[in-house]
């Protein structure tokens, strides 16, 4: 019995200690999951760096000159884990199935599109417009800032890039800490700091945060856990976005409406949004569009868009008499569109 204890320790021991190989954090890295493995085990603060070295015309000079320098290695994996996730039209190349190709290693192609999906899905988190893009991360994955680099820098202007971002670092570093340590008061008040002070293209990394202050902030003591409330949706709906899952977006979006602290004018827009949505993403289900309109002109009948969105189900009436398949995605008149309505196109495509 002992031996057998001993045995079953020994495999417990391999399955969590022994299956995982040690992150080298003395180069870059390309999987950005393991980046952030290393970045919270070894306290460092991260280096995101999406490229297109073959065809972005930038990549490979600034790789050859700076990056992948032994110098800037040396010196920047002391504080960082540096990860480059790379667009190269070579990978994409790559990526067609071939299944009459007795050469292709299909097991190994389609873990390759598995990678390069979830790479897609970060470019999209990380709102990249264009490559390439680098951005200071937390070692958690919060953006600190963007960072500005010439094509034409060498090492000193990238080192002063980096160095000059400093201020903001140990101001995140501070409210995080706050986040994690603080009494109620002050964590509610370093969430709203963080927020507000996050850059919008990247407020949706914060949805744990909103999460939290609304749990902290049930009654809205505050007077601005609906804006934590929004944000929290906004967030998850475009995440359901990037999955393409289209029911999901919905519940999410409407997902507010079950926090009695919204007002009516709030409950209005939760309820216009969803249908909106649906209109705007080629839904045909007009019944289902039609009562989420309805529902946000009982939710609020005297408000200042009331009549706008009766409209809107007057429009949407006159597509169902006429059999159109789907809500054209304009809509109603633009001046009657309540402001506030999420983006139906939430998801960002990369430039390869």
């Amino acid at each position: 019995m002992k031996k057998l204890l001993l045995t079953l320790c020994a495999v417990a021991a391999i399955a969590f200690t022994g299956c995982g190989k040690k992150i080298d954090t003395t180069n870059w890295i390309s999987n950005f999951d393991d980046a952030k493995k290393a970045a919270n085990s070894e306290g460092k603060k991260i280096i995101l760096y999406f490229s297109a070295l073959d065809s972005d015309g930038v990549s490979e000079r600034l790789n050859e000159n700076v990056f992948y320098t032994d110098e800037f290695k040396t010196k920047f994996t002391q504080d960082f884990v540096l990860v480059n996730v790379d667009f190269s039209n070579s990978r994409f190349d790559t990526m067609a199935p071939n299944p009459d190709d007795e050469n292709t290693d299909q097991k190994k192609q389609e873990l390759d599109r598995e990678q390069l999906n979830k790479d897609m899905q970060y470019a999209n988190l990380y709102s990249v417009q264009s490559l390439p893009t680098y951005l200071l991360l937390t070692k958690q994955g919060y953006v600190i800032a963007d960072l500005l680099i010439d094509e034409n820098a060498d090492f000193d202007a990238v080192a002063a890039e980096i160095e000059s971002r400093k201020t903001r670092t140990e101001e995140v570093d501070a409210l995080i800490k706050t986040i994690n340590t603080g009494k109620k008061a002050e964590v509610l008040e370093a969430i709203d700091t963080l927020y507000e002070t996050t850059d919008s293209d990247y407020k949706i990394l914060l949805s744990d945060f909103n999460k939290k202050y609304i749990t902290l902030d049930k009654k809205n003591e505050s007077g601005k856990a609906p804006k934590h409330l929004f944000a929290l949706s906004d967030s998850l709906a475009q995440r359901a976005l990037m999955e393409q899952d289209y029911e999901k977006t919905i519940e999410i979006l409407e997902m507010p409406t079950k926090y009695d602290f919204l007002s009516a004018e709030d409950r209005q827009q939760v309820f216009y949004s969803v249908g909106y949505f649906m209109a705007t993403s080629g839904s045909s289900d007009y019944a289902k569009i039609k009562d989420y309109f309805q529902k946000a002109v009982d939710a609020d009948p005297e408000s200042e868009h009331a009549e706008a969105i009766k409209q809107a189900i007057a429009y949407v009436d006159e597509m169902m008499a006429e059999g159109v398949s789907t809500v054209p995605a304009a809509g109603p008149a633009e001046e009657n569109v309540v402001p506030g309505e999420p983006s139906a196109d939430a998801t960002v495509e990369t430039t390869n």
